[in-house]
């Protein structure tokens, strides 16, 4: 079996690590996504958002 450099297994460590980190931005965008479906399905007739200021 061939073994690998060191600064080969660094490297794809680095970019696993930040496709990990893209992945759960992507999550977050789709619970905000969902939140704001499940606000708006409250209220069909309006935006979701409540205009009290």
């Amino acid at each position: 079996m061939k073994s690998r450099p060191k600064e080969e297994i660094e490297r794809k460590d680095a970019q696993i690590a930040k496709l990990q980190q893209k992945i759960g931005e992507l999550v977050t965008d789709i619970d905000i996504i969902k939140e704001v479906h499940h606000m708006a399905k409250l209220d069909p007739f309006g935006s979701g958002w409540s205009s009290e200021d």
